[in-house]
This record gives C-alpha cells, sequence and structure tokens, in this order.
C-alpha cells in the first residue's frame, strides 16, 4: 500500500510531541494560487486531510475511498489533484523485488555478523587458553628421597634394592643418558625390569627403617612392652 503526507507540515502543526488537538491555518491561504486552482470541494478535501494528518502523524494511506470515509464527505477525494499541484507528496513505490532483495541482504548480513561474533569468540577463547598454557610454569623434576623410593617399591612390590637405586642417580645428578629425569617412578619401573631381567633381585627386606619421631618411638615401646607380657602371662 503507499502512502502520503502533507507538504509543509511544520508549517500547520502546533504540538510537536503529540496529536494536536487543533492546527494553523494561515489567512495567506487565499492568496496562493495553486489552492485558487483547486475545485471548491478539494479545497475542502484538502483542510480536513489536515485535519487527519494530525490524527495519523502525517503519514495517510494514498487511498481515496478511505480517506472520503475517514472526512465524512459524499463527492469523491481526487488525490491525484492534490498531489500534482503539491499540497501533498507520495511515498516512492519500492520495486516488490527490490524489497525482498533489501530483505534477503539484511537476513544475509545478520547471519554474517552472527558467525563473525562466534568465530571471534572461539579465536578469543583460544588465544585466552593459550595465552594461559605459556604462563603455566613448568613443574620442575625433585629427587625422590630414599624414604620416598622405599615406599614406592613397597607399594609396587619391586624386587631391587631401593638404596642402589638411589645411590646411582644421586650419583649421576640424576640424570638418563645425556637428559635430566622427569619422572623418577618411570624410572624404577625400568630399574626393576632390568634386575628382573639379569636375575639381580635382591630380596628386598621391605620393614620401614625409617627415623622415627619421639612419639612413634614412644608408641612403639609401648606396643613392645605389651608383647613382653602377654609373653611372660602365657609361660606362666
Amino acid at each position: 500500500m503507499d502512502f502520503f503526507s502533507v507538504k509543509n507540515w511544520d508549517e500547520l502543526q502546533h504540538y510537536k510531541d503529540r496529536a494536536p488537538p487543533w492546527i494553523k491555518l494561515y489567512n495567506h491561504l487565499l492568496d496562493d494560487y495553486e489552492f485558487a486552482c483547486l475545485q471548491d470541494a478539494s479545497k475542502l478535501h484538502l483542510v480536513l486531510i489536515w485535519l487527519l494528518a494530525s490524527r495519523n502523524n502525517n503519514r495517510l494511506p494514498f487511498n481515496a475511498r478511505w480517506i472520503k470515509q475517514r472526512i465524512g464527505v459524499d463527492g469523491d477525494v481526487d488525490l491525484n489533484e492534490l498531489a500534482a499541484l503539491g499540497f501533498i507528496e507520495v511515498e516512492p513505490i519500492k520495486d516488490v523485488a527490490l524489497q525482498s532483495a533489501e530483505q534477503d541482504a539484511s537476513t544475509t548480513l545478520a547471519d554474517c555478523k552472527q558467525v563473525a561474533t562466534t568465530e571471534e569468540r572461539r579465536v578469543e577463547e583460544r588465544e585466552s587458553r593459550e595465552e594461559g598454557e605459556k604462563e603455566k610454569p613448568k613443574k620442575r623434576f625433585s629427587p625422590p628421597s630414599i624414604y620416598e623410593i622405599k615406599d614406592h617399591v613397597i607399594e609396587k612390590g619391586y624386587g631391587f634394592d631401593p638404596d642402589s637405586f638411589f645411590s646411582y642417580y644421586e650419583s649421576n645428578g640424576w640424570m638418563v643418558g645425556k637428559n635430566k629425569m622427569k619422572c623418577w617412578k618411570s624410572a624404577c619401573v625400568g630399574w626393576n625390569s632390568r634386575e628382573k631381567k639379569n636375575g639381580k633381585s635382591s630380596g628386598f627386606n621391605q620393614q620401614d627403617d625409617r627415623p622415627r619421631s619421639p612419639g612413634d618411638r614412644l608408641r612403639a615401646a609401648i606396643a613392645e612392652e605389651n608383647r613382653n607380657g602377654s609373653t611372660l602371662g602365657a609361660d606362666a
């Protein structure tokens, strides 16, 4: 549907932000040549159209029958005459194919923006993850104590002597070939395999001989005393 608006509407309206209860009508209209050229019915129609435009934000459908009904007149309304003399301005008609093409282009542009936004977010997440990995300090190798090695040998049931393992790698700076050791537990696996292959299982006595705290020694003494008392009672 086509629409039209009243020309120079700012000169006729009084209120800027709402529908006015009245419009301005200047007496110099009597001196206007184009207005004088209008048919008498069209002059009345024009004034009534001004009033109707004040209620519709100066945008009316270019439909003579609808206008006739709204302004309440009997005769036909000649909108073409009013447009030809410059009292109303008809909005340019857009080709249907052009409107469809513009709509498709708008939809495609929105889809492209969404894809671009998603891709940008993925790039940012990847860069943030890579940056975090760069900033994360690499874990340095820390040589184990002899007691850690013994605990591990007991836990895994290895047959090699932990002291030999510890002494060997402690003497060479915990090197594996020409490289610094990365995981001593993995080295234990290889050491145990070589010992088994060469038939050098030490029959390691898996008794914990690490230094004990005073509390541990006290508890051990009490337990030993209890065991001795039980033995004496049985002999009696």
